[in-house]
């Protein structure tokens, strides 16, 4: 059975609605708050790929906002594939000629 991890949400990144009449071509809009975000960033740097990524979904919440909209936030993506098993070993077969 797998464990459940604990939620890691985003501070200081918001992810907000497209405009209603945006071409179709905007398919989302951020806002960053600067310095939150930095500090965020470096407080959570142990949760980044051993290439230095940090892969984050955007996701709606139940609580809605003012105008009666699911709320939306980035929370950090933890899954990790799970090992490779070893390949099975096969059977050796003798190399001399019975």
């Amino acid at each position: 059975m797998s464990e459940q991890k604990e939620a890691i949400f985003v501070s200081g990144m918001y992810l907000d609605r497209v405009h209603a009449n945006a071409p179709e071509f905007i398919i989302t809009n951020q806002t960053i708050h600067v310095d939150k975000l930095i500090v965020w960033l470096q407080e959570n740097k142990k949760h980044a790929s051993d290439k230095g990524y940090l892969r984050l979904v955007g996701k709606e919440s139940q609580t809605k906002d003012e105008q009666g909209n699911p709320k939306r936030y980035f929370q950090v993506d933890t899954w990790k594939p799970t090992a490779k098993t070893d390949a099975p070993v096969l059977p050796e077969y003798p190399t001399d000629k019975i």
